[in-house]
């Protein structure tokens, strides 16, 4: 069973069932989107979120995923040191980590749903331009 997104004091503080399905990115978004951008637990969600983005993004490109989230994650965290979008929490190895964690779960779950994904996968990986 997988471990959950969050611990239930977290859930707690966020005021959401425990029971509640796995959380999308959406949904996340949403969720942060209801909280000011200086409260502390925009940290908490943020990592949540970056997570949530990169395991379904795998999950629906998972080629592309592969090549594009091991530069992008850390490119973002850059550009919001530099540029700091308004609204956006400040980049955090948290939120870099979430990311390849993310990466990691679409694999593990595109996988569990899709046995021969394997095989494309491990190709994909050693001829990740198709030539």
């Amino acid at each position: 069973m997988p471990k959950p997104m969050f611990s239930p004091e977290e859930l707690a503080q966020l005021n959401v069932p425990i029971d509640s399905p796995p959380m999308s990115h959406a949904w996340l978004l949403q969720l942060r989107n209801k909280f000011a951008p200086t409260d502390p637990v925009q940290g908490m969600l943020s990592r949540k979120e970056h997570e949530a983005w990169a395991r379904e993004f795998t999950q629906q490109n998972p080629v592309l995923a592969g090549a594009a989230i091991p530069w992008l994650t850390p490119g973002y965290a850059a550009y919001k040191s530099l540029f700091r979008p308004e609204g956006s929490t400040p980049p955090s190895l948290g939120q870099v980590g979430a990311g390849y964690k993310g990466l990691l779960q679409g694999y593990a779950d595109l996988l569990k749903k899709n046995p021969q994904m394997e095989g494309i996968l491990r190709e994909s990986m050693q001829n990740p331009w198709g030539y």
